[in-house]
């Protein structure tokens, strides 16, 4: 649920009205309906956006293993981060227990692309992202799966939380993105959340 200040209210009529005025002015009739569906969009994109100070739920462990969640929205194909984790993920669930890791990749989508409707490439990288970090995650000893998740990451994480009971979460994205969504997830997850900053995916770059 979003919570509006009393300020709030008259930015989002102004909002709201400004549009189909413009469009009106503009191109006639026909830009007023135009303008409406712009601004109808954006409202739905708003109200559906996860709200920030909503705590994720986990879903319920069912055995003792140590339970990781990678998110990478960066693929994992350095040997050494793989070696990392590996070492991690294996300390954590003790001597004689093999550790549960799900490596999850959002469907990251320039918003341009996004608006083209051309998902199949997002899901397409992301699932490469996947395929390469399941390999050097292998190499390295840890018998991880994986999934490709929704191109909002939080909706992903959260999607992917439903079923999976994570004991901690890795962030591995570029140094923006790995800020934010660590920052976010700290505050609304009750795990250790880490952030890993890798250089970003030149295919997801503004203008590609």
């Amino acid at each position: 649920m979003i919570e509006l200040k009393p300020w709030m209210l008259p930015l989002i009529v102004v909002a709201i009205v400004v549009p189909l005025i413009a469009g009106l002015v503009l191109l006639g009739p026909q830009g007023m309906l135009l303008a409406a569906l712009v601004v109808g969009i954006a409202i739905v994109l708003i109200v559906a956006r996860p709200g920030r100070g909503r705590r994720i739920e986990v879903a319920p462990g069912g055995d003792r293993r140590h339970h990781l969640l990678i998110v990478a929205a960066a693929a994992i194909d350095s040997p050494r981060f793989a070696e990392r984790i590996a070492r991690r993920a294996e300390e954590a669930a003790g001597e004689g227990t093999a550790p549960d890791v799900l490596v999850l990749s959002p469907a990251l989508n320039p918003m341009l692309h996004h608006w083209a409707v051309d998902v199949a490439d997002a899901r397409a990288r992301a699932q490469a992202r996947v395929e390469t970090s399941l390999a050097r995650l292998a190499r390295a000893g840890i018998d991880a799966r994986g999934s490709v998740g929704d191109s909002n990451p939080m909706l992903a994480i959260e999607d992917a939380l439903r079923d999976f009971p994570a004991d901690e979460v890795l962030v591995v994205a570029d140094e923006e993105l790995a800020s934010d969504l660590a920052s976010e997830l700290g505050e609304r997850l009750d795990r250790p959340v880490e952030a890993v900053a890798v250089l970003p995916d030149p295919e997801l770059e503004p203008g590609s």
